[in-house]
């Protein structure tokens, strides 16, 4: 949804991602860590094990530190 307002600076989200690419990506979530808790070695884990699978359109670098910090902002 773009933001049109008084000010010159147009807003609106970039992100690629669509509910029709995520449930592949929710589905892989639930199956593998569902009840563990969110932290950063599960992140980590479910970065390399998305990053395995064949709908996976991304690439994830070999500093999974790096990959994981998105899934926590």
């Amino acid at each position: 949804m773009a933001s049109l307002s008084k000010s010159r600076t147009l807003f609106f989200p970039t992100s690629p991602r669509t509910p029709h690419k995520t449930i592949n990506e929710i589905r892989l979530l639930i199956d593998n860590f569902n009840g563990k808790e969110w932290n950063n070695d599960n992140q980590k884990k479910f970065a390399l094990l998305l990053s395995k699978q064949d709908f996976f359109e991304g690439n994830i670098k070999n500093n999974l530190d790096f990959a994981v910090s998105h899934f926590n902002d």
